[in-house]
């Protein structure tokens, strides 16, 4: 059945009973890490406002899940929405102003055991 609802079982239940997983769930899951990790972020960019999604495709390349923890607002999933997006919109102007990372495309990597200032390819 979860796979007829396109979301991982642990969710179902909620799913059905409020035909999303709340934010407050989905936030608890990202910190706890792992498995639980790969499904909120699975059911986060269903949720999170579409111009987010390069952002945190960002904050899974680069591990920065503080970033994405911050944006939680408990009072209201209009208000987390609104963060997410505030932070995409400072991360926007970041990598405008620094050149790092162009929206849309996966950041280049450094080996750990390289020069860091030598790109991998």
């Amino acid at each position: 059945m979860a796979q007829r609802f396109g979301v991982p079982v642990r969710y179902l239940d909620l799913v059905i009973s409020k035909g999303h997983v709340p934010y407050a769930v989905l936030f608890d899951h990202v910190r706890q890490g792992g498995a639980l990790r790969r499904d909120a972020m699975s059911e986060f960019r269903k949720r999170a406002p579409e111009a987010s999604l390069d952002w945190l495709d960002y904050i899974q390349t680069c591990g920065r899940w503080s970033d994405l923890v911050r944006c939680y607002a408990p009072e209201a999933d209009e208000q987390t929405d609104i963060s997410v997006l505030n932070s995409t919109l400072r991360w926007l102007e970041n990598v405008k102003k620094d050149g790092e990372i162009k929206p849309g495309s996966e950041p280049e990597t450094t080996a750990p055991d390289d020069n860091p200032n030598k790109q991998k390819p």
